[in-house]
């Protein structure tokens, strides 16, 4: 089950959303769901042995999403943008994405 939190990246202020659970699977469904529903070109991924990370826009608003041993989260350059897309991701059914 997917759980999210909103939150704020404390080296640059941005508006984020935590997303539990830390898991790679994961981080493609939410990319995929997302490049979908806000009809975007699939972004390119830098994966490495223990991260991913990509770029996108949404409704033009920068997003950065990073996944590490830690953390699975997107950031924002705008704080609308990420409020409309926690409140979509949290209007999902909670087995929307078979986790």
């Amino acid at each position: 089950m997917l759980r999210l939190y909103k939150d704020e990246w404390p080296g640059n202020k941005w508006p984020a959303i935590e997303i539990y659970p830390v898991d790679k699977a994961c981080f493609l469904a939410i990319l995929t769901y997302l490049s979908q529903t806000y009809t975007f070109a699939w972004p390119q991924i830098v994966d490495s042995s223990d991260s991913c990370t990509t770029f996108f826009m949404i409704n033009e608003s920068v997003a950065l999403m990073l996944l590490d041993t830690w953390t699975f989260s997107i950031a924002f350059g705008l704080e609308p943008v990420r409020d409309e897309v926690f409140a979509d991701l949290s209007a999902l059914p909670p087995d929307y994405f078979n986790l």
